[in-house]
């Protein structure tokens, strides 16, 4: 089965990364793909969809020296994973979209995997494009997902009052205006995109507690978010550029 992931930040137990990655390999996994994390303007490069296998394409810019990742899912329906930042729809999405022949109107659902900027930052730039584009997250990253003062306090400033570690307490101008999501998911769920094409919601928390998966059976691809992380986050150049970030690690174990 192949997995197609990203990554970014800190963990307290580093041993978690290279044991869930052996876990990860040893399943038939490997990684193709990790996206940037929130510390540099967008760099974009030539937009585009690159096409991982029929009807599934990768759209991909750089942020920060690192690449960041979307994923277009073409059927009946059309989904779009992850949103990437606030100018990522107007930079890179739609420019990628026109290639395709497909207008940002024809998306039916737009998945953000998990609370972070670099997934959600562009749900607004979508909905004011395509109003009838639905906006989901998983349940429980809904309050962060939607609001990035919430984010910014409960998920990147966590610690701030107690140990001063964080970052600064103003949203960043990357991740903008407040969007009210149209559906949540719990994990269980299956998404129609033709008639005999469908994927299935997975709900893998860890790096966020609402953390969200796409498994496609028909296909053997899972597309994990930065549910797994395996040695960190590279550059784009492959130097590593950040650590894990499990920041809720006791879910990986076994119970």
């Amino acid at each position: 089965m192949r997995q197609v992931r990203g990554s970014h930040a800190v963990t307290r137990r580093p041993f978690v990364a290279s044991s869930f990655a052996a876990a990860a390999s040893s399943a038939g996994f490997s990684s193709l793909d990790y996206p940037g994390a929130l510390d540099a303007p967008l760099q974009s490069e030539t937009p585009g969809g690159n096409k991982i296998y029929p009807g599934v394409y990768q759209i991909d810019s750089l942020f920060g020296g690192r690449n960041l990742f979307q994923y277009l899912f073409v059927g009946d329906n059309i989904l779009l994973l992850d949103i990437g930042l606030a100018y990522t729809p107007e930079r890179t999405i739609f420019p990628a979209l026109r290639q395709l022949g497909i207008r940002p109107q024809q998306v039916n659902l737009a998945i953000t995997t998990h609370a972070d900027g670099d997934q959600q930052g562009g749900n607004d730039a979508i909905k004011r494009a395509s109003p009838g584009t639905w906006l989901a997250c998983g349940e429980a990253d809904r309050a962060m997902v939607e609001d990035p003062r919430t984010l910014w306090d409960q998920r990147y400033n966590f610690l701030k009052r107690d140990y001063d570690v964080g970052i600064d307490p103003e949203p960043s101008p990357d991740v903008r205006k407040p969007r009210r999501m149209d559906a949540c998911f719990a994990g269980g769920e299956r998404i129609r995109l033709s008639n005999d094409w469908d994927l299935e919601v997975l709900h893998v928390p860890g790096h966020s507690h609402g953390h969200l998966a796409l498994l496609d059976r028909d296909h053997g691809t899972a597309f994990v978010g930065d549910a797994i992380h395996g040695r960190g986050c590279p550059s784009a150049s492959g130097a590593m550029a950040l650590p894990v970030t499990y920041y809720y690690v006791d879910v990986y174990f076994p119970r």
